[in-house]
């Protein structure tokens, strides 16, 4: 699963980087430059959950909720705010509603990644043009990437858990232990 949403989110954040553009030139003129960059980043949050998601119901269901939510925060606060909000939708929903992990573990993970995307849209961002913007939004979805190479993550509603590593190594000990005494026992006989 990893490695099919991590090729998953990479090609997403591709499109959605060359759809940026002809989106500007149609919307910016109707909304104003910064309402469409703001819409530009919700329709891309929700477009991403949805690609992204270990299925296409759960997929739908999320990027659905997700839209509604950033709709609502269109609604409710400016551009800029609008551009962090969106960002934070994506991990609140990719953590809670569409992978499992270790609460402290997907805050940090999910904060890190939050922070290093904002960041680097930011630097690509500095021309300001559709070009730059475009590259920003790539890069943002490419630092979002990372969240499928960190590992502890599982789909939602799957019977895996993100397993301790020492839980799991002793577990394995014990039953090797129980398999060589076995053996032992059957060879004796």
């Amino acid at each position: 699963m990893p490695t099919k949403c991590f090729a998953r989110s990479l090609g997403y954040g591709v499109v959605a980087a060359l759809a940026l553009t002809p989106f500007l030139l149609l919307i910016g003129p109707i909304l104003g430059r910064g309402s469409a960059i703001a819409l530009a980043s919700v329709l891309a949050v929700s477009g991403y959950l949805t690609v992204v998601a270990p299925s296409r119901i759960q997929g739908l269901r999320v990027g659905l909720l997700a839209l509604a939510a950033g709709l609502l925060l269109l609604g409710l606060a400016e551009p800029p705010s609008v551009l962090l909000g969106a960002g934070v939708l994506l991990s609140v929903f990719r953590s809670g509603f569409l992978f499992r992990s270790r609460p402290a573990r997907a805050l940090l993970v999910e904060g890190s990644l939050l922070g290093a995307g904002l960041v680097l849209a930011r630097l690509l961002a500095s021309g300001g043009d559709a070009l730059s913007l475009s590259f920003a939004l790539w890069g943002f979805f490419l630092v979002q990437s990372l969240f499928y190479l960190v590992g502890g993550v599982s789909a939602a509603g799957s019977t895996q858990t993100a397993e301790d590593p020492f839980t799991r190594a002793c577990r394995e000990a014990a039953r090797l232990m129980e398999d060589e005494g076995s053996a032992h026992a059957a060879g004796g006989s």
